[in-house]
């Protein structure tokens, strides 16, 4: 293999695994550093399955927040579809392999996304018993200080939580801050290692 090459290799493992360590790190800063959100609203309705949805959104750097919370009453059209949410943010399926409410009674859905610039790992609570509410209610969750407190249960075991890792985000958060380390290093690859100056050299060059 051609020296350049292999350099070019080095280089290329380099830059992503830097990206990778920054992108992780800027996750973890995220999840540590957040005390409020900075654009909690509520409100919006959501229609999936012919049920109708109470929506409550709210974001930091790093973080997104969707609150479901749904509703008793059906939708008049149960073909309807409203895609108010993001993917990773919609309710659980038995597919998931999580325990699933009944059809009609109460059910909360939060999902804390985190990364930047994109999303890379999600953690989803749900809930449907009427005696807790540490998912709460979406009509009242517009203070901006639920998505701090999600941020501190983010790695913690619980029943009724689940992770889902985005590896779209993933590659996209690797790519972005390995990109410019290796536009750095590149112009090494070109110029080769420096050589070092002899006795001899310096002996002969200009007096």
């Amino acid at each position: 293999m051609p020296i350049w090459l292999t350099r070019l290799l080095i280089h290329l493992v380099v830059s992503l695994a830097l990206g990778a360590a920054i992108a992780a790190g800027v996750a973890w800063y995220a999840l540590f550093r957040v005390e409020q959100g900075v654009a909690p609203y509520n409100g919006v309705l959501h229609v999936r399955e012919g049920r109708f949805w109470m929506v409550a959104f709210d974001r930091a750097f790093g973080l997104r927040w969707v609150n479901l919370d749904r509703l008793h009453r059906a939708s008049i059209n149960p073909s309807l579809e409203v895609p108010a949410v993001p993917v990773w943010a919609e309710p659980p399926t038995a597919a998931d392999g999580v325990e699933l409410p009944s059809a009609e009674g109460a059910w909360r859905v939060g999902s804390l996304a985190i990364g930047w610039p994109a999303p890379m790992r999600v953690r989803q609570w749900s809930e449907w018993e009427a005696d807790r509410l540490f998912v709460p209610h979406s009509e009242v969750d517009d203070d901006g200080f639920t998505i701090s407190k999600m941020a501190k249960h983010a790695f913690e075991p619980m029943a009724i939580a689940r992770d889902v890792t985005l590896w779209d985000g993933v590659a996209i958060n690797v790519l972005f801050f390995a990109f410019p380390i290796f536009l750095v290093l590149v112009p090494r690859l070109v110029r080769g290692p420096a050589r070092p100056v002899t006795p001899q050299a310096a002996a002969a060059g200009p007096r």
